[in-house]
Parts: C-alpha cells; sequence; structure tokens
C-alpha cells in the first residue's frame, strides 16, 4: 500500500488495518500524511525494512518467500539476501539511505498520526527482540543504532579488524 487511492480502495472493501509498503514510502512524509489524511483505518508502518530503497529485487524475494513455506521441502537459498548484503557491504550508504524509522524519529510518524509499527524480527534471539522493542518504545539512541537496527553492524571494530568478515542474517515478515 504506497499511496491515497490503494489504501481507501482497501478501506471502502472492510480493511480496518492496513500495512504499508515501508520499502518505498518510509521516508516520504507527504505521501504518508496524504494516506493517512485519506482513510481512518489504523495504518501501520515497519520500521526496520532494510532492504535497499526501492530495491530492484523486492517482487522476486517477496515472491521466494512466499514459495519458500510451502511445504514442498525445496531447500530456499535467499539470493536476495546474499545479492543486497554484498550490496550493502560494498556500500554501506546503502544502508542508510533504506527505508528504516529510527526509533528516534518515531515522534515524527507519531505526529502524522502514525501509531503503531511492526518490527520484522524472526529468527533473532528473544532477548535481542526485546532490546529492540525497548529502544523503539524509549525513542532510541544514537549511541546504539548500529547495533541495535543493522544486522550488518559489528559488535565491536576490532573483530573486523582481526576477521575481515561481516556476518549478515535477514529475516521477513510478509
Amino acid at each position: 500500500m504506497d499511496t491515497p487511492r490503494r489504501a481507501r480502495f482497501w478501506e471502502e472493501l472492510g480493511a480496518d488495518a492496513i500495512t504499508l509498503e515501508s520499502f518505498s514510502i518510509n521516508r516520504n512524509f507527504r505521501r504518508l500524511a496524504a494516506i493517512r489524511q485519506a482513510v481512518h483505518c489504523d495504518l501501520q508502518l515497519i520500521a526496520n525494512h532494510v532492504c535497499l530503497m526501492n530495491c530492484p529485487l523486492q517482487s522476486y524475494h517477496q515472491n521466494g518467500f512466499a514459495h519458500a513455506s510451502d511445504d514442498s521441502s525445496t531447500l530456499f537459498i535467499d539470493y536476495c539476501l546474499l545479492r543486497c548484503s554484498r550490496m550493502r557491504l560494498a556500500d554501506p550508504s546503502q544502508f542508510i539511505k533504506s527505508a528504516w524509522i529510527r526509533p528516534e524519529d518515531i515522534a515524527a510518524y507519531v505526529a502524522m498520526g502514525y501509531t503503531t509499527f511492526k518490527l520484522l524480527e524472526r529468527g533473532i534471539p528473544s532477548a535481542e527482540l526485546l532490546r529492540r522493542i525497548q529502544a523503539y518504545s524509549a525513542g532510541g539512541s544514537r549511541a546504539i543504532w548500529p547495533d541495535c537496527y543493522c544486522r550488518m553492524a559489528l559488535r565491536n571494530r576490532s573483530a573486523k579488524k582481526r576477521s575481515g568478515v561481516c556476518a549478515t542474517s535477514s529475516s521477513r515478515d510478509r
């Protein structure tokens, strides 16, 4: 959902809540305000979507996840995760450009009328999930954002110097 017209369409069909396409509009405040004004139902934003901004592999990736969960016992190799992780490692500005919402910016979205934020966090330890929830609930801290929000962030720089490797992982909730 990325336009007021589409949001109205689903609300008119009876939707009482809509999750917006965070990968394309989380930082488009003019469009977010227009969507919020167009409908009365609840609107949900995905706060920690770290895919590339307007990723060309987005549809392919979502389709892959849909088929990976079809009980066929087929191994799903997440090419998109590997490809996009490689791109972010080669150009870390791609992480900054992605459409995730910093916890300290939640207030700006609340001021527009957005009060529900979803975290995509399947497959991480409960303690880490709790830590991220606490960061978003408290409004965050710039001191901890790379560690808390970026799965690609190293826990300490000395590990990077020793190994030269940055492990990545990802999860989707679609």
